[in-house]
């Protein structure tokens, strides 16, 4: 693909030919590719693959453009639709073709209905999937009073938060009672939690505040600013409450300096190490507004003392901002860092009146450290864009390729009554490249027909979850918002029949509209507050199961069904706290943010099917499903997965009695082991073990490479394991127990392999754990040996393999194997030419 100068990129790799040792085109696999284009979209697809003059053939047609998406200037489309798969043999007969049929949900996604297997004009009964219905009501028609008039009309603060770390935020909400008089108050939908006074020495009708996690242990926390205005006095601006056993408790200030007046306050990561830093300015009517950045220190667990942030001087003004304008951090270029976008004047000057004419990104360039000290680098600023008068920045990711784009208003140049909001696309992660795709006109008055205001920033939101953003402007002269969506085909957004209604609005007022789950249950609603009230409107008819698979039906009729529930709730999922020792240690090595996460995510938590072993349609079998422990690695690897699975069902005996069996199975979460199994244990009746196994893994980390990137080998190198012997009565009498060992090289080959035979009473968890408390009955050992030269490592070929068996009081006996190869200059190079196995031998010496 070509870049923005005109220089040829690789995006991704396309597999092309794999070959065996001989590297014979006649034994090759070939993978084949094609465009499907239509008009300025086209997408590359696999067409065939050919083997031995086989070939499977994969069939497309041309579809709406589902998805798009810019690297480096350059878009990628979505657009291939799979219709058929056929499968030939080498005379170019069918042996089997693949049919699919698919049909369109009601919100646009397109699903795969049924797959039939056919041969010409025969096919077997399809394989048929349903999905859960998709809401067609998407208007926001019911509604429901939050906050009646009287709280409403008091409000000072307002936001959501995850209090006690279960998924499901709080309202939290500052209300103005009396002269420097607030009360802080958190509810759980309607239902008032707790509220505790909080003095503040002025009496503003809006406060600032601030919702963050402040130690990392899944609970969120509220700072509160107790005084708007610097006035020289050494004592904190700020308090912070949490909820600890349903209360509100005031907590310490992490912060080294804590008496700092700290404005406009932002948390992000501006380091790359995972953790929350605080970004703030220190004044507020000079005309230079600098930005400091208070970096998290994960040793004191504190917020180290301010540090003032540099721009790029050649480009901007230093201090990164003016007086009253919008400025906002994001990661603008995948580098890890938090970088500064905001609204400036031209270079070198202040805006008459504050009205901020630039739009500008000011990249992070990261920390420079000596000795004991470090510091951040100089910002670089790039110009995105000019105007008449900015207001209103709005980051969001519009077309789902995540890159940052920017939503603003501008005021016309000639008419200051007549404003334009605008969409910025963000086009590379590379540099500074945007263009304009979309444009709304506002008006300030009530005038025309059609037009948005210019008071409320657009609601960015995807309803209907079909992948396509919409924008939600409110109307200039009523209570309507109308709605624009995204279309990935046309670059652009198009009318939408999407709307709402919020009555007695007034942002002169202060009142305000938002888009969120504010209660947790997989479904997002539209929270606004006016004087009258704080209400929710909601879709009724919404899930948050909307289009996942519920069933499948195989051809003979029999039938698997999914049931989903929410990560927020109990029977689906609950915390754990345990950390694996080895999890421990490499996330201590790696020195980034690991936090719990729980959220109102769908997962699967029953699966029923019917039974193959019966006629009778009424017998089905389940598997319920229970999640524990989800880790986030910011800074590093994202979603670490959840520490344990635990799956249970039910199963009858022959008389008919039902018993209950449940596996539980413990992962790894830590890099470069993620997702590896590290324990299992199958329980009976609650709390029978009738088996249990224990993983060690060991990690070869090689020197990094050219490039920079490092490279792991992971291998099990040690399982035990216990089953337990159950007689006719449904008795444990004992464990029969085995452990294996096994070293590999570099190469990846099994050099040596040590399994073991143990039997174990009743405390069999010794074993499995350390090795301990088992009585020996038998051990083989494999030694392998491996032609030496770096063709021979690499292809693996074994040239000797020793296996010994031995036992308590017996003598050892070992069987030999040699193996011999063709040489390089053969046309059979590398394959097996001769085996030489010798008699089983026992050591010189023995009876």
């Amino acid at each position: 693909m070509k870049d923005s100068d005109d220089n040829d990129q690789t995006l991704s790799w396309l597999l092309h030919k794999v070959y065996d040792n001989l590297e014979n085109e006649e034994t090759a696999i070939e993978y084949h590719y094609k465009r499907i284009a239509d008009n300025d979209h086209h997408e590359t697809v696999l067409s065939k693959i050919t083997y031995s003059d086989n070939r499977i053939e994969f069939g497309y047609q041309s579809g709406p453009v589902r998805a798009s998406a810019y690297v480096d200037t350059a878009i990628t489309s979505q657009l291939a639709r799979l219709s058929n798969i056929r499968m030939l043999n080498h005379h170019g007969y069918e042996l089997s073709e693949y049919q699919f049929t698919f049909s369109t949900l009601a919100d646009g996604r397109r699903t795969l209905d049924e797959v039939a297997q056919c041969r010409g004009t025969i096919c077997k009964r399809p394989v048929k999937f349903r999905y859960n219905d998709a809401a067609t009501a998407l208007n926001f028609d019911s509604a429901t009073t939050l906050l009646s008039a009287g709280q409403a009309s008091t409000i000072a603060a307002f936001s959501l938060a995850d209090l006690q770390g279960d998924g499901k935020p709080e309202m939290v909400v500052l209300y103005r009672t009396a002269t420097h008089r607030y009360v802080l108050c958190a509810y759980e939908g309607t239902h008032q939690t707790d509220c505790r006074d909080v003095n503040r020495e002025d009496h503003d009708e809006s406060v600032a505040i601030a919702i963050y996690d402040h130690d990392n242990d899944g609970r969120q926390s509220v700072l509160i600013n107790i005084k708007s205005r610097k006035d020289g006095i050494n004592r904190p601006y700020w308090q912070q409450f949490g909820i600890e056993n349903h209360s509100w408790e005031q907590q310490t200030l992490p912060f080294e300096k804590p008496n700092w007046f700290m404005r406009e306050l932002k948390l992000a990561d501006m380091n790359g190490d995972g953790y929350a830093d605080a970004v703030f300015k220190n004044e507020q009517d000079a005309a230079d507004q600098y930005i400091y950045a208070s970096v998290f220190n994960t040793q004191t667990k504190r917020f180290d003392k301010p540090e003032i942030l540099d721009a790029d001087i050649t480009s901007v003004n230093a201090d990164f901002t003016e007086k009253g304008s919008d400025w906002v951090l994001l990661d603008m270029n995948f580098d890890g860092l938090a970088d500064i976008v905001s609204f400036k004047c031209r270079q070198f000057t202040h805006c008459d009146e504050n009205k901020v004419n630039r739009l500008y990104v000011h990249y992070n360039q990261g920390m420079s450290a000596l000795n004991h000290l470090s510091w951040f680098n100089t910002f670089t600023a790039s110009q995105v864009t000019t105007g008449t008068e900015l207001k209103h920045l709005t980051p969001a990711d519009i077309n789902g390729d995540g890159l940052v784009d920017l939503i603003y208003m501008d005021t016309s140049a000639s008419d200051e009554e007549v404003k334009r909001w605008k969409v910025l696309i963000n086009q590379s992660s590379e540099r500074v490249e945007f263009e304009a795709v979309f444009v709304q006109e506002a008006r300030s008055d009530t005038g025309g027909a059609g037009l948005a205001t210019d008071k409320f920033a657009p609601i960015v939101a995807d309803v209907d979850k079909n992948g396509r953003v919409e924008l939600y402007f409110k109307s200039n002269n009523g209570a309507l918002w109308f709605a624009y969506e995204w279309s990935p085909e046309l670059q652009t957004f198009v009318k939408s029949d999407h709307h709402f209604s919020t009555p007695d609005i007034s942002p002169e007022q202060g009142d305000y509209a938002f888009y969120a789950d504010h209660n947790g249950d997989g479904v997002a609603e539209i929270l606004y507050k006016s004087k009258k009230h704080l209400k929710m409107r909601f879709n009724q008819t919404q899930n948050p199961y909307e289009g996942m698979l519920a069933e499948i039906t195989q051809g003979a009729g029999n039938k698997t069904n999914i049931t989903y529930g929410l990560m927020n709730e109990p029977a689906v999922y609950s915390e754990l706290d345990e950390v694996l020792d080895e999890d421990a240690r490499l996330f201590q090595q790696q020195g980034l943010l690991v936090t719990k996460a729980i959220s109102a995510m769908p997962l699967v938590q029953r699966v029923t099917s019917d039974s193959p072993a019966s006629d009778n349609s009424l017998l089905r079998s389940s598997v319920d499903y229970h999640y524990r422990g989800a880790r986030v690695q910011f800074g590093g690897r994202g979603w670490l997965g959840f520490k344990q699975l635990e799956t249970s069902t039910d199963k009858a005996d022959s008389t008919g009695t039902s018993y209950t069996f449940t596996t539980t199975t413990q992962y790894h979460q830590a890099f470069p082991l993620t997702g590896m199994p590290s324990s299992t244990r199958k329980q009976w009746q609650g709390n029978e073990v009738i088996s249990a196994a224990q993983n060690t893994y060991e990690v070869r980390s090689f020197a990094p490479l050219a490039s920079g990137a490092s490279a792991h080998q992971v291998y099990q190198s040690l399982s035990r394991e216990c089953s337990a012997r159950i007689d006719s009565n449904m008795f444990i009498s004992g464990y029969a127990c085995n452990a294996t060992s096994i070293t590999q090289d570099e190469y990846a080959n099994v050099t040596q392999t040590i399994t073991t035979q143990y039997d174990s009473d009743i405390d069999f968890e010794r074993f499995v754990t350390s090795g301990g408390n088992a009585t020996l009955l038998s051990s083989v050992t494999t030694v392998n040996t491996y032609e030496s030269s770096d063709t021979g490592l690499r292809l693996g070929r074994l040239i000797l393999s020793e296996v010994t068996h031995e036992q308590p009081e017996m003598t050892a006996l070992t069987r030999r194997s040699e193996f011999e190869y063709y040489d390089e200059s053969s046309d059979h190079a590398w394959m097996l030419k001769k085996q030489l196995r010798q008699r089983d031998k026992v050591p010189s010496g023995a009876d």
